[in-house]
């Protein structure tokens, strides 16, 4: 799926590059964040009695290897039985394995429904999935970004915020936000260790998104506000940059981490009133239970 990412060239060859060749690609190209993967998925169900496997790839996921797909096919003849298996990529912005790339089998089905945000999930269509996480074995999948130009990088902070606070969502997914929070913090500490400039528009791109509230349709590459956004900052001086970036990173570092985050999640949910606000507050406070939320909370998502 490509609109703007700097690595659409380097994705193509990796997938042209792969040992194994029993396997045809094409692209949706300047489609909406929705409308692309919805396109993606009705083709993959339209075309399923035509093929085993479908990968989803990112425009600016370079494929980590030449074997990557033949390890892929010996995979699932081992375990055959896998539905969805989503497998870590290495990120620029957090330097980690963040997830991921998804392989499906050719029985994986998909229903129509109006989520703007979480548009990469599964619906089961009264089907049991069997969804397997890999960040030993297969992984790293690909590269995340490994080239973005500025806007790429100022849009990454902006689309992470956007699944922190969810806008516009009747249902709010806790450990969603939880999993993108934490991966804020580690493009944060990222920043502070080198003080990269592409870094740096990330952080800006959250810090806009979660100042000025954008909603689902920021997603978007199109996006009117988040182009006029990142034309602010675009248009200052390096240095000016940066020192805008530690001064948000310092904002972040006040508080633990997890606190911080109910407190923005309090924000955000101030809007539905103050009684409903503070009850979610301290379910939120009780199901974390105040420490170690990261490994308890990513591992429970996961």
């Amino acid at each position: 799926m490509y609109c703007i990412e700097n690595e659409f060239l380097e994705c193509i060859q990796s997938i042209q590059n792969q040992s194994y060749k029993d396997f045809e690609y094409f692209v949706l190209e300047n489609l909406s964040n929705k409308d692309a993967h919805e396109q993606l998925y009705q083709t993959f169900m339209r075309e399923a009695e035509s093929y085993d496997l479908f990968v989803k790839v990112d425009a600016d996921m370079v494929i980590a290897r030449d074997s990557f797909f033949q390890e892929v096919v010996n995979y699932f003849s081992t375990f055959s039985d896998v539905d969805d298996l989503q497998i870590a990529v290495h990120d620029f912005f957090t330097d980690r394995l963040v997830y991921g790339l998804h392989v499906y089998s050719r029985r994986m089905k998909w229903e129509e429904d109006k989520e703007q945000i979480f548009v990469d999930w599964p619906e089961r269509k009264n089907m049991p999935i069997k969804r397997v996480n890999d960040r030993a074995n297969l992984a790293p999948a690909a590269f995340h970004c490994p080239n973005p130009s500025r806007f790429q990088a100022f849009h990454f902070g902006v689309h992470k915020a956007v699944k922190i606070m969810q806008h516009e969502c009747q249902d709010f997914r806790y450990y969603a936000s939880i999993v993108h929070w934490d991966n804020l913090i580690c493009l944060k500490n990222n920043f502070l260790s080198d003080r990269d400039i592409l870094l740096a528009f990330s952080i800006l791109g959250a810090w806009e998104s979660l100042v000025s509230k954008f909603a689902s349709s920021e997603i978007n590459f199109d996006s009117t506000k988040v182009k006029n956004a990142f034309q602010k900052w675009n248009s200052l001086p390096v240095r000016k940059i940066v020192e805008k970036a530690q001064k948000v990173s310092f904002i972040l570092s006040v508080f633990p981490d997890s606190l911080l985050l109910e407190l923005v999640i309090l924000r955000r949910n101030m809007p539905f009133g103050m009684k409903y606000s503070v009850i979610s507050f301290l379910k939120n406070m009780k199901r974390r239970k105040l420490s170690r939320y990261r490994e308890k909370m990513i591992e429970a998502h996961s």
